[in-house]
């Protein structure tokens, strides 16, 4: 049984602290983590094609640059080309909202920055189960040992192994039930499976939150956005007995800190750091 850092490439930088302090600069440092080397831009399948896009990716760098306005034209564009079922957002809109998101708050502007990472999140409400419909082919096994992680607070004593995880994930879209469509009417929508950038969108779920957090202050805990998040995310509907468990303890653990239980989400972000695997 080997213990690994639950954090996939994406989010590997979300390092637990002693305080909420530290763990609000891991999660920081979240914000520069993304692999460019994903798939197209498609709203069918494809095979081959990805959300978020190869495109989408490639604006990190625009983004680690500086050049904000340049990225922030990116995300737009691909969120324009987001999967839509009608008029309803896919969860692919979770990392192109909450990118535009962080170009607005990179550059100051946030009222409009706060109003992306809440649409995000939004977004989110509206897809919670989304976990639970991801297919997972391959077990996580272990990259190595970690090189030693030097904080302005000390040295990390953790024991972790590095986990080799999962880039892409097949998850199911549309509706496996249709008969009640079919019976009273509606829009019948076969399931289909799509491929996905799991960990990216868990990162940006988590980011919308925390820029929420921030931009809002100590108004954050009596918004209604912040009581719905925890009781969405403490249904805890991913794949059971999984890994990836591990991300929705990340989620949960912002989720509980914006709503200013901070005790709980020290608790969640702790669980959130490492997982098990045979």
């Amino acid at each position: 049984m080997w213990k690994l850092v639950a954090c996939p490439p994406a989010m590997r930088r979300f390092l637990l602290g002693k305080s909420l302090a530290c763990l609000w600069g891991a999660l920081l440092l979240a914000c520069a983590s993304a692999n460019p080397a994903f798939g197209q831009r498609g709203s069918t399948f494809a095979l081959g094609r990805s959300v978020p896009t190869r495109t989408y990716f490639a604006a990190f760098q625009d983004l680690a640059d500086g050049e904000y306005k340049r990225a922030l034209r990116t995300f737009n564009r691909e969120g324009r080309g987001a999967i839509k079922s009608g008029t309803t957002p896919w969860i692919d809109s979770i990392c192109y909202l909450t990118m535009q998101g962080e170009c607005y708050y990179q550059t100051g502007q946030y009222a409009a920055a706060l109003e992306r990472y809440q649409a995000a999140l939004e977004v989110y409400l509206m897809h919670s189960d989304w976990m639970s419909r991801l297919k997972f082919t391959q077990a996580v096994q272990a990259r190595g040992a970690m090189a030693a992680i030097v904080t302005p607070w000390g040295r990390s004593q953790s024991a972790a192994l590095a986990g080799r995880y999962p880039e892409v994930v097949l998850t199911q879209q549309g509706r496996i039930d249709n008969e009640r469509q079919i019976r009273r009417g509606g829009v019948v929508q076969s399931a289909v499976q799509f491929p996905i950038v799991a960990q990216e969108i868990a990162r940006c779920t988590a980011l919308a939150m925390l820029r929420r957090w921030e931009i809002m202050g100590p108004v954050a805990p009596h918004h209604d956005l912040s009581n719905d998040l925890i009781t969405k995310l403490s249904r805890r509907k991913g794949v059971p007995n999984h890994w990836s468990s591990a991300w929705i303890d990340v989620q949960l653990g912002m989720a509980y800190a914006g709503a200013g239980k901070h005790g709980q989400a020290v608790d969640a972000l702790s669980r959130g750091v490492t997982t098990s695997t045979g």
